[in-house]
């Protein structure tokens, strides 16, 4: 089942109706029942708090979840990372920040926000490092970006540094090779086979001395033994190639 997050991230919505609230989300998620869930992201970002209770929602989700991302950006990308697997077109971004607010009043009131953004970029560090696998410090160094405004991240970006698992479209080749890859083991493993059973046929119906067939001194140069052995070795090498085609 597909959830779309195409717009901001609200806590309450607004007049127009387009934006993605918690309430809007948990009504959507609540009616998948455990199904698997591709949540598509295309949103700027939002509100922190909305997108943390969104974080949560998917986090405690009773099924696989899976983020398909155009644009994650903000608090949209911490929606992202609470999804069991995430994809990343190969025109995609994901944009991670510190957060910020605006506020009016005297100095404790600018005094109160700062240590309220403290506290609440650091539980963002904490979920960013348990998405990505990073040390909290690259994460807020990640966030903090070369010139204090955040980092944008192209696919193959985000995906070295532990924010996506996968480009959309790459996964699929990397699939079609490993196909590929299989059938030639295969080839090879059946033509291997086929020249040993021949070897070994041709073996088992050489006249035995017992019996008083003729056979040719072993070690005879061109006799059947030789043919016999260099089959065998034939059949090895195709066996040796199976190997090294498999590593």
């Amino acid at each position: 089942m597909d959830l779309d997050i195409l717009d901001e991230v609200s806590a309450d919505g607004s007049w127009w109706g387009d934006e993605v609230t918690p309430k809007i989300f948990a009504e959507q998620l609540s009616a998948c029942r455990g199904k698997e869930v591709h949540v598509r992201i295309n949103s700027p970002g939002g509100d922190a708090f909305a997108g943390a209770a969104i974080y949560d929602m998917i986090r405690a989700y009773r099924g696989k979840t899976v983020a398909i991302v155009s644009l994650a950006a903000s608090a949209a990308s911490l929606i992202a990372m609470a999804c069991d697997e995430i994809r990343i077109s190969v025109v995609g971004t994901i944009m991670v920040h510190e957060p910020w607010c605006v506020t009016v009043g005297q100095a404790s009131d600018h005094l109160g926000a700062a240590a309220a953004l403290e506290t609440i970029r650091e539980g963002q560090i904490d979920a960013y490092a348990k998405r990505t696998g990073q040390s909290r410090e690259k994460i807020l160094e990640i966030m903090q970006g070369p010139d204090g405004k955040g980092t944008y991240m192209n696919a193959r970006q985000a995906v070295e540094l532990g924010f996506a698992d996968s480009i959309i479209g790459e996964d699929e080749s990397g699939q079609m090779r490993a196909r590929l890859d299989q059938m030639k083991v295969a080839s090879c493993i059946e033509r291997a086979s086929r020249m040993m059973a021949a070897a070994m046929e041709t073996a088992s119906d050489e006249p035995d001395p017992e019996d008083g067939g003729a056979r040719d001194p072993e070690g005879e140069p061109g006799g059947p033994a030789d043919a016999n052995e260099t089959a065998i070795a034939q059949a090895r090498l195709e066996l040796t190639r199976t190997l090294a085609l498999t590593c």
